[in-house]
């Protein structure tokens, strides 16, 4: 089992070793402007300074595509940007309206996917754009390293 999956379920069986990665990994003011990126993630304490980051990160992308939210009830009907769900997941930045992405832009997923657990598509997974199409999405998973 890798060291986010023990993180992600709670497994504490390697505790003392997972904490060791973690403080072996903790960036000084200043260090992650040097840092290669290719084959890593960072993990913040504060969603406003993880999402200043990705936006910064984001921008240097070229061809980026917006995607505007189309929001649902479990029974499929459209959530308007005034509906109560739609204001609280605003709120506690769950979701945005509006989402730019660009082919190799790296996306986490937030939520398990069907049959995410034997297939490893699964919250935290990490993953690659590899096109953005007028109606969706295609990505790849990225191999984990940890």
């Amino acid at each position: 089992m890798a060291f986010l999956d023990r993180l992600r379920l709670g497994d504490r069986s390697q505790w003392e070793t997972d904490v060791e990665i973690l403080r072996s990994r903790v960036l000084r003011p200043g260090e992650l402007e040097t840092l290669n990126m290719d084959n890593g993630l960072i993990l913040y304490p504060k969603n406003d300074i993880r999402m200043k980051y990705n936006s910064d990160q984001l921008q240097q992308l070229p061809n980026l595509t917006g995607y505007e939210a189309n929001d649902e009830d479990a029974s499929g009907n459209k959530l308007g940007p005034e509906s109560s769900a739609v204001k609280y997941m605003n709120t506690v930045n769950l979701a945005r309206n509006l989402l730019f992405l660009a082919p190799g832009a790296k996306v986490m997923l937030l939520r398990n996917m069907k049959n995410g657990v034997q297939t490893g598509w699964v919250n935290g997974c990490l993953c690659i754009v590899d096109a953005c199409l007028d109606d969706s999405v295609i990505v790849h998973q990225r191999v984990r390293h940890f």
